[in-house]
């Protein structure tokens, strides 16, 4: 036998063929179409002459064998030329998945895009599921790659997205808290400024406990704590405010005998005592005022005003005084006092 070569038809490709598969239906390689082997050139058939009958008994069957080739569809093989009697299998050319494709590049895109994990998922599922009903379909790996890649991409951003709310929600809380703190820093200035009074005003002495806490009270109306106590030539001041003159306080002359000292000693005045009692000076300043106003009290008052013993130059002390003003005016509680002493005489001894 011999071969030959004709084109084909729709794509001009160049076909080698034997000439006994002359009538033959065969694939083209390039083109996949059907055609039909034509007839061998007459130079080629003058060179093998008893190859003719062969050709004969073919053409004559033609038609029946094309009459089968359209009752069944064409074959997906493809004929490769060679020496045999009939034609060999002919494989049609291989094709990758466009599917499984797309589910690597939607799977890398979440690099950019975080949502692009979700169609190369189920792009990568699609393309598996058409792979094993076409097995000339290509591109299992890249459909693999695809659904492993959106898979983890899936996982860091449900993970990423979790840490982003709790992360909100945590700087929500703080903002949250933050302006409540601002918005009560206020009243907590002003419960500072204003202290509570820690003392009832009362003028029966029968009644009076002293408060075992720093003294506080109110001058003239006003809330008042006593900042600094000094004693000096038995002149007991309570004042509040460091700045000369001082905001408000209470100065008491207290009548001493030459040569004694404040230390243990207790001073009683009750509101209904006739004899002679120590001089109460009130001082306060008004609002917008830089000169303090006075008012004086020798009677009609009630305090108590005891002294402990020195120790490293402060004398403990604790008071008690209502003053019969209009605004009630009383201070209570416990004093440290230092001496301002001119005199020979110190109102205490400075010991320790």
């Amino acid at each position: 036998m011999s071969d030959f070569k004709f084109p084909c038809p729709s794509c001009g490709q160049s076909i080698a063929c034997d000439i006994s598969n002359t009538g033959m239906q065969v694939a083209c390689p390039a083109c996949q179409k059907t055609l039909t082997v034509p007839s061998a050139p007459a130079s080629v058939l003058a060179q093998v002459p008893h190859v003719l009958s062969i050709a004969g008994s073919q053409a004559r069957s033609h038609a029946a064998s094309e009459a089968r080739a359209h009752a069944a569809p064409p074959s997906s093989t493809q004929w490769a030329p060679g020496g045999t009697s009939s034609p060999a299998a002919v494989h049609s050319t291989p094709r990758t998945s466009a599917l499984a494709i797309a589910s690597l590049a939607c799977s890398l895109s979440s690099l950019l895009i975080g949502v692009g994990c979700i169609p190369g998922i189920i792009c990568g599922h699609m393309a598996k599921a058409k792979m094993q009903r076409d097995s000339s379909l290509k591109g299992l790996a890249l459909a693999k790659a695809g659904l492993a890649l959106g898979y983890v991409f899936l996982v860091l951003g449900i993970g990423l997205t979790a840490v982003w709310i709790i992360g909100f929600n945590t700087i929500l809380k703080q903002f949250q808290a933050n302006a409540s703190a601002t918005n009560s820093a206020p009243s907590a200035i002003s419960s500072v400024e204003a202290k509570p009074t820690n003392t009832l005003w009362t003028l029966d002495l029968s009644s009076v406990q002293i408060p075992h806490q720093p003294a506080t009270g109110k001058i003239h109306g006003a809330d008042f704590t006593v900042d600094s106590v000094t004693c000096e030539d038995g002149r007991v001041t309570l004042v509040q405010g460091a700045a000369a003159p001082a905001d408000r306080g209470v100065l008491i002359f207290l009548i001493m005998k030459s040569g004694e000292t404040l230390e243990g000693r207790a001073f009683h005045v009750s509101s209904t005592n006739t004899s002679r009692s120590p001089q109460i000076q009130m001082f306060w300043k008004d609002a917008g005022q830089t000169t303090p106003k006075l008012e004086k009290y020798t009677n009609g008052y009630a305090m108590k005003l005891e002294f402990g013993t020195a120790i490293n130059g402060k004398l403990p002390g604790k008071i008690y005084l209502c003053l019969p003003d209009e605004s009630k005016s009383c201070i209570g509680g416990t004093f440290e006092a230092v001496s301002k002493s001119k005199g020979t005489q110190p109102p205490f001894r400075k010991t320790g």
